[in-house]
């Protein structure tokens, strides 16, 4: 699924309506930052058994705390590019 939201992102980015590629882009740029807390998490795990099991959660729920915003700018601009806002 990130692979394909991630080129799909890029997509809007380059093609899409300048609002919506604005967007898309900063969304793109917050699921990042969540995925790289996660590659975090999992290194750590790896690395030392049982990782930091609260602090990569608090980091995890951070940054999905944090593209709720993006991820509502998105929506509404693929809905008025796409011409299906209400």
């Amino acid at each position: 699924m990130p692979a394909r939201f991630s080129t799909g992102s890029s997509a809007v980015s380059v093609a899409g309506p300048r609002s919506a590629a604005n967007d898309a882009a900063d969304l793109h740029r917050a699921m990042r930052r969540c995925e790289m807390v996660v590659v975090d998490w999992a290194r750590a795990a790896i690395r030392d058994g049982v990782a930091d099991v609260d602090g990569h959660r608090a980091r995890f729920a951070s940054a999905a705390d944090a593209k709720q915003a993006p991820l509502a700018a998105f929506q509404r601009a693929a809905r008025e590019a796409l011409g299906t806002e209400h």
